[in-house]
Parts: structure tokens; C-alpha cells; sequence
């Protein structure tokens, strides 16, 4: 939701003069809510690979499963941009790729 507030400040001016300083000022430092999250997720995920009971190769068990499950569409996107930047004959910047 923080994120989402920063992304609408700009449609809340008269909000953000009511708000007292410090809530403005946090208001306005929303895009760190995108590394909080991804830090976030990522203990969830590993407390989760790590800590679950089971066999040993849990981990490996759970990294496969979840490269099987991301890189296909990951791919799947990665070639459709590709060939539509070939048909439009347009150049794609390539941190969309990454």
C-alpha cells in the first residue's frame, strides 16, 4: 500500500499538506517500499526452503520447483518481446529482459 500511496501523491495534494511532516515525508519515500518487500519475501521463502520439515534435500527440492515453474513463462515473454521488436523494428531497452 505504500507504494501504491507514493504512486499517487501527486493525485492528493490537498491530503498531503493535511498529513502532519513526518507522515508527508514517509509518504514521499514510498519507492522504498519495493526493497522492503523483496527483502521480505525473500527470508519468507527462505525460512520456508530452510527451516521446513522434511528430507534433507528440501532446498534443492523447493529451488528446482520453483525455477520450473518461473523460467518457462519467463522465456515464454522473453521471445515474444523479442519478436515483436523485430516485426516493429523498434530497439527494446534490455533491462527488460533481465
Amino acid at each position: 500500500m505504500w507504494v501504491v500511496a507514493y504512486h499517487m501523491q501527486g493525485h492528493f495534494d490537498p491530503l498531503a499538506t493535511a498529513l502532519p511532516f513526518s507522515a508527508s515525508e514517509l509518504l514521499r519515500k514510498g519507492y522504498i517500499g519495493v526493497d522492503l518487500f523483496f527483502v521480505i519475501s525473500g527470508f519468507v521463502i527462505a525460512w520456508t526452503a530452510l527451516y521446513k520439515p522434511g528430507p534433507h534435500d528440501a532446498p534443492t527440492q523447493f529451488l528446482l520447483k520453483r525455477v520450473l515453474r518461473v523460467a518457462p513463462p519467463y522465456w515464454v515473454a522473453t521471445l515474444y518481446f523479442a519478436m515483436l521488436s523485430d516485426l516493429r523494428k523498434i530497439e527494446l531497452e534490455p533491462s527488460l529482459f533481465l
